[in-house]
C-alpha cells in the first residue's frame, strides 16, 4: 500500500532523531498543540503501513552506508557507559587510559583542551581539560533504539483504556539486550592501553 506524500514525509523526518512529535510536524502536518501532535504521531507511527516503510527506510540506509544496527548500538553503549575513572592525565599533561581500561574508552572523549603557561622561572606548568560525550542523551539514543522507552499515549487506546500489550516480557528482553551488549564491550579480549603515555618528566626549565 503506497504513502500519502505527507506520510512519506514524515517517515523520512522520523529517521533524522526518531522523534515521531518532532517529525510529525516537520512533515507539514499542523496540531493545534504539542499534545495532539504526540498523539497524532504515535497513532501515525503504529499503523503497519509506516512502520514498514520506517523499517525499509532503516534497511536501505544500513546497507548504503555499510553500517549494521550492531555497529550503532556499540557506538551508543561506549558513549553511554563511558566512566571519568577510565581516564587519567599524565606528567606531560596528556590524557590517556587509565590501567586496565580498554582502548575503546578513548571513543567517548568529546574534546581536550591542554593549556601551557610558564612563570618567572620559566617552568612549564600544563593545565589539561577533557570533556565526555553527554551520556544522558547517548542513554536515550540507546534506549530509543532498543525500543525501552514508550510514550504514555501509546501504551492508551480509545478514551484512554489500556490497551493489552505484554509490556514485562519486552522490557526483559531488552535488559538481557542491553546486558548482552555491554558484556560483549567488557569482554578480556579487548586490548588494554598501554602505560605510561609519556616519560613522565617534569618539564625543564627554560
Amino acid at each position: 500500500m503506497s504513502l500519502k506524500p505527507q506520510q512519506e514525509r514524515f517517515c523520512q523526518e522520523y529517521l533524522i532523531d526518531l522523534n515521531a512529535t518532532a517529525a510529525y510536524k516537520r512533515a507539514g502536518y499542523e496540531p493545534k498543540n504539542d499534545n495532539v501532535a504526540a498523539a497524532a504521531a504515535s497513532r501515525l507511527l503504529g499503523t503497519v503501513k509506516i512502520q514498514a516503510r520506517v523499517a525499509e527506510l532503516q534497511h536501505a540506509r544500513s546497507q548504503r552506508v555499510h553500517i549494521t544496527q550492531d555497529q550503532v548500538l556499540q557506538e551508543l553503549a561506549v558513549l553511554a557507559f563511558s566512566d571519568v575513572g577510565d581516564y587519567e592525565i599524565n606528567d606531560l599533561g596528556n590524557v590517556e587510559c587509565s590501567e586496565g581500561a580498554k582502548v575503546w574508552v578513548t571513543r567517548a572523549l568529546s574534546s581536550v583542551k591542554r593549556t601551557v603557561r610558564r612563570d618567572e622561572d620559566r617552568v612549564e606548568y600544563v593545565t589539561t581539560e577533557f570533556r565526555l560525550w553527554d551520556k544522558p542523551a547517548a542513554l536515550r539514543m540507546l534506549g530509543q533504539h532498543l525500543g525501552m522507552f514508550k510514550e504514555i499515549h501509546e501504551l492508551t487506546g480509545k478514551d484512554g483504556e489500556a490497551i493489552p500489550i505484554e509490556i514485562r516480557d519486552a522490557q526483559q528482553t531488552l535488559r538481557r539486550r542491553i546486558g548482552r551488549l555491554a558484556d560483549r564491550l567488557t569482554a578480556g579480549s579487548e586490548l588494554t592501553a598501554a602505560r605510561p603515555y609519556g616519560n613522565g618528566r617534569r618539564a625543564s626549565p627554560r
